[in-house]
Formats: C-alpha cells, structure tokens, sequence
C-alpha cells in the first residue's frame, strides 16, 4: 500500500478543498493518506511517504510563506516524491494574451517555486496542479483596485472566479492525482 501526504496551507477553504480531492483520489486508488496543515508537517519525516502532494494558495504570485518555509526545510535527497498543487483568484493560463499576463504576473512563480526546490534538493517532482479559488473579500478588492481595473473585464472576472473549485477543477484534480500516483 502506498503512503500519501496530502500538506495545505489554505485560508479559505479553497485550497484545501483541492487537496480533499487528491486524498480521496489517493484513496480510491487503495493508498493510505493523512491530510494536515502544512504548518504541522514535519520535513524531516517526508521520507516515510512515497508521495507528498503539498498544496497552497497563492500569495503576491508565489506560494504562501508557510509552504515556503516548508519547503526550504526539505531534506536533501532523501528519496522523496512531491508534487504540488495551489488555488489562485487570477484567470489562469490561457491563450488570451491579457489574461496570460495577469495569470503571469500574479500567479506565475508558484509552479517555478516547487521545481526550484525540487530540483535544489535533489527531489522526484511530480508535477504541478492549479485552479482559480475564489477571493476573499479584501483579496477581491485588492483584485478590483490593482489587477482588474476595467469594468467589462471585471464582471466577467466574478462571474467566472466565484465559480472555482468547481466540479471540473476537481475532475482534473483527481486526473492529476492519479497520474502523479501511477508515476511510483
């Protein structure tokens, strides 16, 4: 039986919705999963799973500082598996140019930080996984007056943001869950 980590840092409930996801997909799958708070995830004891999804939601473009923190905290090469995962209020990738730029701009380093670590410490990365979450409120008006200024872009903006996770985002999650997990 393989040993799943499932570690989210979430504020909102967004995130860790998403990392619901993986661990019942880790389930289904027959593996044994515990699902914690990143802040009591011990790095030292990574090594007892053969996969860690660690999951965030995104801060100022990057990972939130707890998952940071975690992550500079990684043994080094100590046969770990990791994959990562994070939920976002920005429109994601897309071949929009203005959306691609946004997405870029204020959610583009979260993917690049867990390789990076990854790839510091000598870790199998697994790949990564992201979605849009909707926004608190301050987030939301942080969102309005710095990000998604104009009035059209902006209805459309809430329309689409509140609807996140949904169903499809977490199809998708458990896709990459279960490809993640057919990689050991």
């Amino acid at each position: 039986m393989k040993r799943i980590l499932v570690g989210v840092f979430s504020e909102t409930g967004n995130t860790m919705k998403i990392g619901e996801a993986i661990r019942e997909e880790a389930k289904d799958l027959g593996s044994s999963v515990d699902l914690e708070s990143v802040d009591s995830t011990d790095p030292a004891k990574l090594s007892d799973y053969d996969v860690a999804f660690i999951g965030s939601a995104c801060h100022s473009s990057n990972v939130a500082q707890p998952v940071l923190d975690l992550l500079a905290k990684l043994p080094e090469k100590a046969g770990l598996r990791l994959a990562g995962f994070v939920t976002h209020s920005t429109w994601g990738p897309s071949d929009n140019a203005h959306r691609q730029s946004i997405h870029e701009r204020w959610a583009g380093l979260c993917q690049a930080t867990f390789e990076k670590a990854c790839a510091d410490k000598g870790i199998d990365f697994l790949g990564y996984f992201s979605c849009m979450g909707i926004p608190n409120p301050q987030i939301e008006a942080f969102i309005r007056d710095t990000i998604i200024t104009d009035d059209a872009d902006w209805i459309e903006y809430l329309k689409e943001v509140r609807q996140h996770p949904n169903d499809q985002d977490l199809r998708n999650v458990r896709a990459f869950a279960r490809q993640a997990i057919g990689k050991l």
